[in-house]
């Protein structure tokens, strides 16, 4: 078995979520008595002066709050991690190092996305995928590709500006290439809109990560340790973060863009950096 330490950071949407969080907290220290569970830091912010998710998730996930991590697991408040295999999925991160990963989505309707590839796989001969996107509901991200993701955005004024007043359209469609650009992962398929996922006998590439030497694979969803999105849909959107969700995607499809109309990723033409080969 591994060893993993983890802290939470929760952003609560109103004062009474973060009240009702504390309550909780402190309840559940009182009654729990292992050491384990004392060595938890749990931070609940109060975000209901601006409760956008991307917004948020670059204020408070800054290089000073992720100091010393390895990881930053960002997770909607709509997602089940219950039937999560937890062994099973961090040992496949140690192994294959991808720069952004996944486990697989459910949820009652059977399919917990609306990307064919990022849905849990029924033949258990598939293990992963590497994919060209990873969504922005559960994504697990190096904290050095994520900071320097995070620095790209706050480079473009026009990012920023959307996401200010709740864009989030199209953020996922980025990552993957950026990791692949300029924090030396790999991608060798690209095709965002595939139908689905078979088992291939190459998929042994994915192992390469176990080689110390590998750079590891830029994004990389796992099948058999599922998550269950339960899909609420309690986000509020309105007419100016519609628009900016909108402005969002222009930017990633724009000339300069990422995504062409096939999914397919484009060359190393939004990020201005050299390209890596590997």
């Amino acid at each position: 078995y591994i060893s993993l330490h983890a802290n939470f950071m929760l952003f609560a949407l109103s004062p009474e979520i973060a009240a009702q969080l504390t309550d909780a907290l402190v309840t559940n220290q009182t009654e729990e008595t292992t050491v384990s569970s004392r060595e938890v830091d749990v931070n609940i912010i109060d975000v209901s002066s601006a409760p956008k998710k991307l917004w948020n998730w670059i204020l408070h996930a800054n290089s000073e709050s992720l100091e010393k991590y390895d990881y930053v697991w960002f997770i909607d408040g709509d997602i089940q991690l219950t039937s999560l295999n937890w062994h099973a999925f961090f040992m496949q991160v140690r192994i294959m190092r991808p720069k952004i990963s996944q486990p697989a989505s459910i949820n009652d309707r059977g399919s917990g996305s609306v990307f064919k590839t990022l849905t849990h796989q029924r033949d258990p001969r598939i293990i992963a995928a590497e994919v060209p996107i990873i969504e922005v509901q559960a994504p697990l991200i190096e904290v050095q590709t994520w900071l320097k993701y995070s620095q790209f955005i706050q480079e473009q004024p026009e990012l920023i500006r959307s996401i200010s007043v709740g864009g989030e359209n199209c953020f996922d469609m980025g990552w993957c290439h950026f990791a692949k650009s300029n924090m030396t992962g790999r991608q060798q398929h690209g095709i965002m809109w595939d139908k689905d996922i078979s088992f291939r006998n190459d998929q042994t590439f994915l192992f390469d990560g176990a080689n110390s030497s590998f750079v590891g694979r830029s994004c990389i969803v796992f099948y058999q340790t599922p998550i269950v999105h339960i899909s609420k849909k309690a986000r509020k959107t309105n007419g100016d973060s519609l628009q900016a969700g909108k402005a969002m995607c222009d930017f990633f499809r724009g000339e300069k863009g990422v995504i062409d109309k096939s999914g397919l990723h484009k060359v190393n033409k939004l990020f201005n950096y050299e390209p890596i080969n590997n």
